[in-house]
C-alpha cells in the first residue's frame, strides 16, 4: 500500500530528491512522537498542515483555495487517522474509492464522512487562515474556489503554533486586520470590530492602530508587536481577552 507521503510526492514531483523526501517524512514522524508524548491533537494537526503546505510552496506549486481548504486538510486527516491521533473512528476511504452513501463526500483526493470533513476543517481553521493571511499580505489571494484561481504563497516560515505572534512577517497590515476579523467570525460566529483589536492591545485611543493599518513608518515597534500578537491569537482566546479588557 502506498504511503500518504508517497502519494503526495508522486502527485507533486515524482523526481523529488530522496533527501527532501526523507526530511519531510522525518518532520511528520517528529510530530507523531510529540503526539504520543502527550501533545494536544490540534497542535499536531496544525503542525502537519504546515509540513504539507510548506512542501507545496517550496516545490513552486500554486496554493489555491482548493489546496488550502480541501487537499491539504485531507492529507492531514489521513495521516492522523493512520497514526491514531484522533479518538473518533472516522471512516476514511482510500484514494479513488467511491461510495454510494449520501453520508460520504469527496474530500481532497479521497472520500470520507461528512462528519470527518467538518471536524478536521474546524480543527485546522486557524492554520488555514494563517496561510491565507500570508497570501493576502502578498496581494496574491483570490476569491474563487476553483483550482484555476491560483494563490501563490512564497513567505518566510510561518510561526509555530506555540508562538502566537506573527512578528517578523512583512505585512499588508490592513489586510491582516480584515483577515483576522473574518476568521474570528467564521470560527466563533461573533462579529468583532476594529475597536476591539486596539483596545485588546492595551490602547485607549486608536491613533497607533491607524498608523499600524496603513504601514506608517512612525508606528512604534512596541505597537507593531502588540497588534501582530493580537492578530496571531486563537479566536476564542481573543474573545476572552476582549471580555477582560
Amino acid at each position: 500500500m502506498r504511503t500518504i507521503l508517497g502519494r503526495v510526492i508522486d502527485e507533486l514531483s515524482p523526481n523529488l530528491p530522496q533527501s527532501r523526501t526523507n526530511a519531510i517524512h522525518a518532520a511528520l514522524l517528529r510530530i507523531n512522537e510529540k503526539k504520543f508524548d502527550g501533545a494536544e491533537p490540534n497542535v499536531c494537526l496544525k503542525e502537519a498542515y504546515d509540513v504539507f503546505a510548506t512542501l507545496l510552496r517550496d516545490l513552486g506549486q500554486n496554493l489555491t483555495k482548493h489546496e488550502l481548504h480541501e487537499k491539504i486538510p485531507a492529507w492531514v486527516l489521513r495521516w492522523a487517522v493512520r497514526n491514531q491521533w484522533l479518538k473518533e473512528p472516522w471512516l476514511l476511504l482510500e484514494v479513488g474509492a467511491v461510495s454510494e452513501s449520501k453520508s460520504f463526500v469527496t474530500f481532497g483526493d479521497c472520500q470520507t464522512s461528512k462528519e470527518a470533513r467538518a471536524d478536521i476543517l474546524k480543527r485546522l481553521a486557524s492554520r488555514i487562515s494563517r496561510w491565507e493571511a500570508v497570501a493576502i499580505e502578498l496581494g496574491s489571494i483570490g476569491n474563487a474556489t476553483g483550482a484555476a484561481e491560483a494563490v501563490e504563497i512564497v513567505p518566510a516560515e510561518l510561526p509555530s503554533e506555540s508562538h502566537q505572534s506573527v512578528v517578523g512577517l512583512e505585512a499588508n497590515h490592513l489586510a491582516l486586520v480584515d483577515a483576522f476579523i473574518q476568521r474570528v467570525h467564521r470560527e466563533t460566529g461573533t462579529h468583532i470590530k476594529k475597536v476591539h483589536i486596539w483596545r485588546a492591545a492595551g490602547y485607549s485611543e486608536p491613533s497607533e492602530f491607524h498608523r499600524f493599518q496603513r504601514n506608517d513608518p512612525k508606528t512604534s515597534a512596541k505597537g507593531t508587536e502588540r497588534f501582530k500578537t493580537i492578530l496571531g491569537m486563537e479566536s476564542q482566546a481573543f474573545l476572552k481577552l476582549r471580555q477582560r479588557k
